[in-house]
Formats: C-alpha cells, structure tokens, sequence
C-alpha cells in the first residue's frame, strides 16, 4: 500500500486558520446558522480564557474541582457556559486556584494604540514603584530591583528601536540608534552620540 505525502493528502483541500473560518465556509449559504455559529463563538471569549488557564497550569477540570472544592460537572458548566453566565465569584475562584490575576478594563471596549500604550506605561511605572518601595527594606532586595530596573530599561528602549525601525517612511540610519547591553559595552568602545 502506498503511503500519500502530505502535499498529496492535502492537495486540493482549502486551509483555513481559525475554525470560524471552518465553519462559515462549511455551512455556505446558510445565514441563519452562521450567524448563530459566530454569536456562540463570540459569546465564549472569556470562558476560553479560563479554559486556556487552566489547560497552561496542567490541571484537568477534576484537578480544579479539587482545587475549588467543587465537582468537575460544576467546572465542565462554567467551561461550557458562555461569558454571561459567569460570575465574578467563579473569576475570581479560577484566578486563585490558578495562581493568576485578572485585569478588568472598564472604559473604551477599543482603544487606540498610543492610549493603550499610555496605559500600560502607566502601569509598569506603578510595578516599578512597588518594587522601589519593597527595595527600601532590604539591601540585597535594593541591588536586585537595580539590576532589574536596568535590564528593564535596555528592554524598552530595545522595544522602541525595533519598532521604530518598522516605520515605513523610516529617516532613520542603520546607525542612528543603537542599543548595546553591558557585555556589548564591556567588549566594545562606545563613541556613538
């Protein structure tokens, strides 16, 4: 029996790269089920978070169960659930047990790019702060918050050159910013301005 290649098996066939896709194409012409199809899918973005969690942590829904001292049928419910019928209580059940957060964003449901990245500066400087603060109590804690507080620096700032690098109408030279880690400055003479 001859063994088919996976061009040869797959020839023919469309790709699709989400199972919505599947499924719209699936069903054609049939408006009335894709759009009930889309609303379900639409309807379970929170629950697949928690699906995802728990899948990342390793745990099965009888872990969990164990876990939130309830049955695997209650968490099977919640995961076959859709969003509304989540409850805070079970978010925040999930969060524990999963040794998680959750971040709630009341506001704009869209934000542009620049707000979102205010906001999210605005958030690493609090971090940064707590963690300035915790360095108060300890001078082991302290040189490791600066060494941290450094290494984060050379992260952003390599973050921003990389994207200002894919600026489509980019009047940046090759050499106009350059990023250099402490082994790059130790093993390299730095005279760039």
């Amino acid at each position: 029996m001859a063994t088919k290649t996976k061009s040869e098996t797959t020839a023919g066939k469309d790709s699709f790269s989400n199972v919505q896709d599947l499924l719209v194409k699936s069903l054609g012409k049939n408006d009335a089920l894709t759009q009930s199809v889309n609303q379900r899918i639409h309807s379970r973005k929170l629950v697949k978070k928690l699906i995802v969690a728990r899948s990342q942590a390793k745990l099965s829904q009888a872990d969990l169960a164990r876990k939130l001292d309830c049955t695997q049928s209650r968490i099977s419910k919640i995961e076959n659930g859709s969003d509304d019928q989540l409850r805070v209580a079970d978010l925040r059940a999930y969060s524990k047990a999963l040794d998680t957060g959750i971040m709630f964003s009341i506001g704009e449901p869209k934000r542009h790019a620049v707000e979102s990245i205010k906001h999210h500066a605005l958030q690493i400087k609090h971090h940064l702060d707590q963690l300035a603060s915790l360095a108060q109590k300890d001078e082991q804690i302290s040189t490791g918050v600066e060494d941290f507080f450094s290494e984060t620096l050379f992260n952003m700032l390599k973050i921003v050159e990389d994207s200002a690098r894919k600026l489509p109408t980019n009047s940046m030279e090759e050499d106009d910013i350059r990023i250099y880690s402490n082994k790059e400055v130790e093993h390299e003479e730095i005279c760039e301005v």
